[in-house]
């Protein structure tokens, strides 16, 4: 997929799609929620449109969990993914 003029992400990843593009609840940083379609392991990228220091995959209560790399994520089936960017 390419990147089109203009747009904040861009999700490369087939079978999944992002739901929520928002501010961090808490301190700095913005929330993206993704979540696999079809019922199968996944594979991608996200690129977005401003520097990033450090992304973190967090609970849905946006509490960090591990470090993420936004060009090598991964998807189980049906899994709902929450990215903090920073």
């Amino acid at each position: 997929m390419s990147k089109q003029p203009g747009s904040l992400l861009t999700l490369n990843a087939p079978g999944v799609a992002w739901s929520c593009v928002k501010p961090a609840e808490r301190g700095e940083g913005l929330i993206i929620r993704t979540y696999e379609t079809r019922g199968q392991k996944a594979k991608g990228s996200l690129a977005l449109a401003m520097r990033v220091a450090e992304v973190w995959e967090t609970d849905l209560a946006e509490k960090p969990l591990r470090k993420a790399n936004l060009k090598r994520l991964t998807w189980r089936p049906y899994e709902v993914k929450t990215l903090l960017v920073r």
